[in-house]
């Protein structure tokens, strides 16, 4: 069976609600987008948003406000969800989720939305080795 092909979109979107959650998602729709990763959503737990068509996997800051990530798979995926707390890093401000895909061939894609809220460039590489060891196995699709 042959893979499939994904087409994902990556957005630091500085607030999903109003007006640009409608455009986000008539362009995936229009464009055919299987998966959304979003960044800066400024979700909060009680606010409640849904894209038509995708499955949603949140994680919304816990303290204070704005940061947030957000990933969208297309209903018709087979996938899991997971999470990973910087075990190593525990200061580091970054929020991350992510899913493994499960393709046609039995083969996974490991999809992982991060939003470094430091903004500072040199914990990339320790955030990055950290992620590395951590990402899941195949075990659970």
């Amino acid at each position: 069976m042959p893979k499939m092909n994904l087409k994902i979109l990556s957005w630091n979107a500085q607030s999903v609600m109003k007006e640009k959650k409608d455009l986000i998602l008539q362009y995936c729709q229009e464009n055919e987008i299987d998966v959304i990763c979003i960044q800066e959503t400024w979700l909060q737990p009680y606010i409640n948003l849904t894209f038509k068509g995708y499955n949603m996997i949140r994680k919304d800051r816990s303290e204070g406000t704005k940061g947030g990530v957000l990933t969208c798979v297309k209903k018709h995926l087979h996938f899991t969800e997971w999470e990973i707390e910087l075990q190593d890093h525990p200061d580091y401000k970054v929020e991350i989720n992510g899913c493994r895909i499960l393709q046609q061939d039995g083969s996974t894609i490991n999809i992982i939305n991060v939003y470094n809220a430091n903004g500072n460039n040199s914990e990339i590489g320790g955030i990055i080795d950290e992620l590395s060891k951590n990402i899941p196995t195949n075990e659970g699709l």
